[in-house]
């Protein structure tokens, strides 16, 4: 036994031994280290890489020679490694940096491998400094860069000429060269001007110089001048080649640097072919690449003319802005491509509802703008912008998928709403967006309050954070009854929001929260909320009343909402199956697949989910047949005109057969009369909401709802 011991320590001594040597004969840095980060070996290329003396380093951590920016995570790193030692091969992993004594970092490479010592585990790593590595690689993607530029600019049919800024010749491309017979050493060190017809260049030099004093009267100064000059004819020039031969050139000068510091870009090329490329790069920089229409450039120009010509005619002028209603949903479905198609097919049905002098245009994603002269008045009544409506709401034929589409349109119109483009642009867009919150597939006018509307939402924005931090939200509970008993079964959540004393009502601060993260916030605060506070009202009165809360489109994701979920059931003791989450139809459909993994996730932890505002989307039994859905909720706006509209009776009816035959419950929101009531409770409707019974009611009132309840 004792000779066992003396054998492993011998054993133990004579690796460690060897490693020791092994690290000191290494010619790049080694050093090793135990599991507090103790520097316990080191070698010279050590002390040469950080600067620090042996001594010194075997006195410190591995963490100081860690930077600070990156000190405070580095040991939960190391303890990583030790929980799971493994070699690690040099390069592998995260861009490192080392700091010197000196407080210089350097970045660097480490090779990390575990050594078990007397039962013990140390790791020995190998540090290389690679900053001249990395200098090197950047020298080469500049190189790189460099050459691709020169490449670019070599393989442009037409001639460039680079100067430096007292005009003398560095550069030219293959093109200068076949167009001026020169060979490129010939061309490099010249005067540009020695290219010119003398007696040319100095005629318009003279002439430049008598029409403005102030300027020197230079040839190069002439030429750079005129290559800037807005007339066609001012840029043209004879240009002399080798041979004698003279070329007729528009030349077009671009300064390099502020006010041509760094020299200057000839461009030349003979007129006839000059003439074609212009045309394409003025087409390219002013029209939008996918559909060819104008771009925004174009349009505030064409605007501005437009404009100018009816204040002083006193005419009137359109702008429409238009949105194709669910895009996105084209594009998850189709993809690019298919949204793309779609785009195009879009535009040239709007180019064709138009006047020869109005302009359409393209400002991005699928926002369109027609801008029409001398519209009606109103302007949203005349027949261009409904022959607009009606031509995309026509079926498309998109890769073989018959689409039918709605657009939004806002209009705007000079001189009463506005005065500049850029204004009437702004309150076009206000109207569209107006409009697509009142329903899709409508134009609407732009009215002041629009503004004001939209400087409201922006205002309560700001200040539905603090709102929801300083308690100014609050929740009411809707009872939801038995038909046709009235014993309240259930209840929906609707939060409350009072600011300065005044109420503000759901429909202006949930839209608002809806556009940002803020939903997210005040979904799990209502999530929360909601549960605790039923289940205190539950627990008073001895009831089991389910709790029904909404779910917006950006809750229903899988990680957030099941994790809102569990935390509110955990905090309030609420069991799992009273508590039910609404959803809309439009949630369900922008991804039905992860829509239904993600409802039968909420049914496994023993929730029931409801499809809230059934009848005003797809409303498809194809649909609803595939999601996992206890209760289906008639929407208000069918339940409101029962008794006078027989359409919307049968579609109740046909709702109520069709859950039922699903196996689910049915509840008819929005009951306000004896007859509403009567007609669900004969055609076999299972619960009611409206004010009918109740309007929303804090806690404490509900209680007090209940107790008078047979």
């Amino acid at each position: 036994m004792m000779g066992t011991m003396a054998g492993d320590a011998t054993d133990g001594l004579t690796q460690a031994t060897n490693i020791s040597v092994v690290i000191e004969a290494s010619l790049i840095a080694m050093l090793m280290v135990d599991a507090e980060g103790r520097i316990l070996l080191v070698n010279s290329q050590t002390e040469h890489l950080f600067g620090y003396r042996r001594d010194e380093l075997l006195t410190m951590t591995v963490d100081q020679l860690v930077p600070e920016r990156f000190r405070g995570g580095h040991p939960a790193l190391r303890a990583g490694f030790f929980r799971h030692p493994a070699p690690r091969p040099m390069g592998m992993g995260r861009d490192l940096f080392g700091v010197r004594k000196d407080g210089v970092e350097m970045p660097i490479e480490i090779g990390l491998s575990p050594v078990d010592l007397d039962g013990r585990t140390y790791v020995v790593a190998s540090v290389v400094d690679i900053t001249l590595r990395q200098r090197a690689e950047q020298s080469r993607r500049e190189q790189a860069e460099n050459s691709l530029r020169r490449s670019m600019i070599d393989s442009l049919p037409v001639s460039v000429v680079a100067t430096d800024r007292a005009g003398t010749i560095i550069s030219v491309n293959p093109a200068a060269v076949q167009l001026l017979g020169y060979p490129s050493e010939e061309l490099v060190g010249r005067e540009v001007t020695v290219l010119h017809d003398p007696a040319e260049l100095e005629r318009r030099t003279a002439r430049l110089a008598r029409s403005d004093e102030r300027r020197t009267g230079s040839a190069f100064a002439t030429i750079v001048r005129a290559g800037r000059a807005t007339r066609q004819e001012d840029r043209e020039w004879t240009l002399l080649r080798k041979d004698g031969a003279t070329v007729p050139v528009t030349v077009s000068v671009t300064e390099l640097g502020r006010g041509g510091e760094d020299g200057y870009l000839l461009v030349a090329d003979d007129i006839s072919v000059r003439r074609r490329a212009e045309s394409t790069i003025r087409h390219m920089a002013r029209h939008d690449a996918l559909t060819g229409l104008a771009n925004r450039e174009l349009l505030d120009e064409r605007l501005a003319e437009e404009l100018a010509e009816a204040s002083t005619t006193g005419g009137r002028v359109a702008v429409l802005v238009l949105n194709i209603d669910g895009f996105k949903r084209v594009n998850d479905a189709l993809g690019h491509r298919g949204g793309d198609a779609l785009l195009v097919d879009v535009a040239h049905r709007i180019e064709q509802q138009v006047g020869p002098r109005d302009v359409v245009a393209r400002l991005g994603a699928d926002q369109f703008v027609a801008m029409l002269r001398e519209p009606s008045a109103p302007a949203s009544d005349d027949p261009r912008v409904e022959a607009i409506l009606a031509a995309v709401a026509r079926p498309s034929d998109v890769g073989g998928h018959a689409l039918q589409i709605t657009a939004s349109i806002g209009v705007a119109c000079y001189p009463e709403d506005a005065r500049d483009g850029a204004a009437l642009l702004q309150e076009a867009d206000l109207a569209m967006n107006a409009g697509k919150e009142t329903g899709q597939g409508g134009v609407a006018r732009y009215v002041p309050e629009m503004l004001e509307r939209s400087r409201s939402r922006m205002d309560l924005e700001a200040a539905l954070p603090e709102a929801l931090a300083n308690g100014e939200l609050t929740l009411v509970f809707q009872p939801q009854v038995e038909l046709p008993g009235r014993r309240t079964v259930s209840v929906e959540t609707l939060s409350r929001w009072t600011r300065d004393g005044v109420p503000v009502s759901p429909a202006e601060f949930i839209p608002v929260a809806e556009q940002s993260d803020l939903i997210l916030e005040l979904g799990r605060w209502t999530l929360l909320d909601g549960c605790r506070q039923i289940a205190d009202v539950n627990a008073r009165t001895g009831r089991a009343l389910r709790v029904a809360v909404n779910v917006s489109p950006r809750q229903f994701q899988s990680a957030y909402l099941l994790g809102a979920v569990e935390d509110a059931l955990g905090a309030s003791g609420l069991a799992p199956e009273l508590l039910e989450l609404e959803i809309t139809e439009g949630i369900l459909m922008q991804d039905p697949i992860a829509g239904v993994a993600l409802l039968r996730e909420l049914r496994a932890l023993g929730l029931t989910t409801a499809m809230d505002d059934f009848g005003t989307g797809y409303s498809s039994l194809s649909y609803l047949t595939r999601f996992p859905l206890d209760t289906l909720k008639i929407d208000q706006s069918f339940v409101r005109r029962l008794g006078t509209d027989p359409a919307d009776a049968a579609v109740v009816d046909a709702i109520i057969a069709m859950a039922h035959s699903l196996d689910m419950t049915v509840l008819a929101e929005g009951v306000e009369t004896d007859e509403q009531e009567a007609y669900l409770v004969s055609h076999g409707c299972d619960i009611g909401q409206g004010f009918r019974y109740s309007r929303g009611i804090p806690a404490e009132e509900l209680v007090a709802f209940l107790a008078r309840e047979p």
